[in-house]
């Protein structure tokens, strides 16, 4: 349920107050992660469209080419200085032991994941630098639409299986 509606804590609110004030801090730290993981999308998209503009296929391909690759070193690099950094931002945002412990819970698989979320997102935009604008549309409705699907599935089980709590609720971001 990320980002539709003011909806984005509803299922882990179900889960209580203590769940809540955690992802709030997570998804604060997450969005500042991810605001880092767009430097590179954003200049794949420039370098791509403007080698595009200027009948340079070579140049586009190899572009492109660097860029997924230099994504997963990048997206190692950011999560390799957020985790040592993780305690320290709790304390910044007055986060208690409890409720840091919950908060790990939600950020590690996604700080796990982001270098699959950073790849599409480069991906994408080796699309937009391209002129196609439909494929990464098509692709973000596949990704809510399995959001939305796996959301609330992962975080309270099917049948009593599968109840992954705050995990189920980066798992299905990822």
């Amino acid at each position: 349920f990320v980002y539709l509606a003011g909806r984005r804590y509803f299922p882990i609110g179900k889960l209580g107050p203590e769940h809540l004030a955690a992802i709030t801090v997570g998804s604060f730290l997450s969005w500042g992660v991810f605001a880092m993981g767009q430097l590179l999308p954003i200049g794949t998209n420039s370098l791509v469209a403007q080698s595009v503009r200027a009948k340079q296929p070579d140049t586009t391909k190899h572009i492109a080419t660097t860029n997924l690759i230099a994504s997963l070193f990048y997206v190692l690099m950011i999560a390799g200085v957020i985790i040592p950094l993780l305690p320290y931002l709790y304390e910044l945002t007055n986060l208690d032991a409890d409720k840091s412990v919950l908060a790990n819970m939600y950020l590690f698989p996604l700080l796990i994941g982001f270098p699959a979320m950073l790849l599409f997102e480069t991906g994408n935009s080796i699309f937009r630098g391209n002129g196609d604008t439909q494929t990464p549309f098509r692709l973000l409705v596949v990704a809510v639409v399995l959001k939305l699907t796996l959301c609330p599935l992962l975080i309270f089980g099917f049948d009593g299986n599968l109840q992954l709590g705050m995990s189920g609720a980066s798992i299905s971001s990822i």
